[in-house]
């Protein structure tokens, strides 16, 4: 049976050849394996110094993959609403509400009228 040959199994023969000269296969996709290789290799080789440079990689995906856990873990717990700004702005608000409260009700607990009394918090 010398010559005999399948018709897929005789494709595979050219496979080579016609990747060369049109790239990858119908279904057969590089960009992401590409993507996923660029993120975990190309870009923590360029934060590190090239010395010895397999550890600070490594150590690069372990500190990436733990900002990656705790921005799920933040948003999951609310604590990514809003803006920096807007929860100080709130906690000031909350100070300035406390403190006007503390004076208010001092001022109806003194024996002085309410004119007399200052609030000096």
């Amino acid at each position: 049976m010398d010559g005999f040959a399948l018709p897929r199994q005789h494709s595979l023969t050219h496979y080579l050849d016609l990747i060369q000269a049109f790239g990858a296969p119908n279904g057969i996709f590089s960009s992401i394996t590409e993507s996923k290789h660029i993120k975990a290799v190309k870009e923590p080789w360029h934060h590190s110094n090239h010395f010895e440079a397999l550890g600070q990689m490594l150590l690069t995906n372990q500190c990436l993959d733990r900002l990656v856990a705790s921005h799920v873990d933040f948003t999951k717990h609310g604590m990514l609403n809003g803006t920096c700004v807007e929860s100080a702005l709130s906690a000031l608000s909350m100070v300035y509400l406390f403190a006007f409260l503390q004076c208010w009700s001092h001022s109806f607990s003194s024996t002085h009228f309410r004119s007399q009394t200052t609030c000096s918090q």
